[in-house]
């Protein structure tokens, strides 16, 4: 089963139809999940594009692709999603951003990504160094991805 959340993240509908679902959890990259719908079930009408979904429901959250919907030729649709963490792409660092070094931990340097977007927030960070990132046009997620590299 797929559970179904509007933009609001409110729950919408169980869509109890679903089947071959497929959970792309790569390591490093933006997790995938992909499921089918019978083309005739009445809740087809509740996916909307970047609307959200998740396998279980505790699960993960994925956002509901628009440019994913196709049929196949057994009568289903096929929908694609992406783990809620690829919004970070949809932001930008415009400009050249200098951030961390002596002083500054790990935690601040993320909060100082995070501080750009309003979806995010951190918890918790088990690091602690002190490393000194330099960002320069990139994407939230880019900018976030590259702070584990040293």
């Amino acid at each position: 089963m797929i559970y179904l959340y509007d933009n609001k993240r409110k729950k919408i509908g169980v869509l109890e139809n679903s089947h071959n679902t497929k959970i792309n959890e790569t390591i490093n990259t933006v997790w995938g999940m992909s499921f089918e719908m019978p083309i005739n079930d009445k809740k087809n009408k509740l996916i909307q594009p970047f609307g959200y979904a998740r396998y279980t429901e505790e699960g993960e959250l994925y956002r509901i692709m628009p440019q994913t919907f196709e049929s196949d030729d057994k009568g289903h649709i096929i929908y694609e999603a992406e783990h809620v963490l690829a919004m970070l792409i949809d932001k930008v660092l415009f400009g050249f951003h200098q951030v961390g070094g002596r002083g500054y931990y790990t935690d601040q340097v993320i909060r100082y990504i995070l501080s750009k977007q309003n979806d995010w927030i951190l918890d918790r960070c088990d690091f602690r160094r002190q490393f000194e990132y330099g960002f320069e046009q990139e994407s939230l997620l880019s900018a976030l991805f590259s702070v584990p590299k040293p």
